[in-house]
């Protein structure tokens, strides 16, 4: 496969303010890490499908990747997680083509049952990416980990809800009462839009 330069790719990109590299090392590295992602073909075929949908998704999913990239090394993050990061920033919107198409190049306003369609494409792109099983271990929330509730309420990842990475089944510690009395309940965030998790 011929090799791509990062500036081959946003030399053709329309940004509203260019990406301008003044390490090379940085654009070593971006560079490696595309000619990596795009040996897979699984990755190539959902690439492809993007650019036949909408061009425009296409390339706001390339500059996704290559700021994600970027802001990760500046970061820190170590070098063996950035092609992960590097693919799930790439195909973040692959589940906008199994969207209804004159929604989706709607040029006017969207009405709040249209705006409720597009809203539905990340858990889409999760299900179609599961099925090609790019995307088997992924969880954002991993069964086991303590996590803080928007109600002020904590509690332990119980179980995932598929194609819902935000919002697993918790069981809540709720310690609130003032006589000190515990509830011990499970709550599943797919059920409760009023609830999310937070930073503690």
């Amino acid at each position: 496969m011929q090799r791509i330069s990062l500036n081959e790719v946003t030399d053709d990109m329309t940004l509203a303010k260019p990406i301008y590299f003044h390490e090379p090392e940085l654009d070593e590295i971006v560079t490696a890490l595309f000619d990596e992602i795009f040996q897979n073909k699984d990755i190539l075929i959902c690439l492809s499908q993007i650019s036949t949908a909408d061009d425009s998704t296409m390339v706001h999913s390339i500059n996704t990747t290559i700021y994600s990239i970027l802001i990760a090394i500046k970061s820190g993050l170590p070098t063996h997680e950035l092609k992960e990061l590097a693919e799930g920033a790439l195909l973040h919107d692959l589940g906008k083509i199994i969207l209804n198409e004159s929604i989706l190049l709607k040029s006017s306003a969207l009405t709040q049952e249209e705006f409720n369609h597009i809203k539905l494409h990340p858990s889409l792109g999760y299900e179609a990416l599961e099925k090609k099983h790019l995307l088997s271990d992924v969880t954002i929330y991993p069964n086991g980990i303590v996590v803080y509730l928007s109600d002020g309420t904590h509690g332990i990842v119980k179980a995932q809800n598929p194609g819902l990475l935000y919002q697993p089944v918790i069981r809540v510690i709720d310690d609130r009462d003032p006589d000190g009395e515990v509830s011990v309940y499970d709550l599943d965030l797919a059920t409760r839009q009023d609830i999310s998790i937070v930073e503690p």
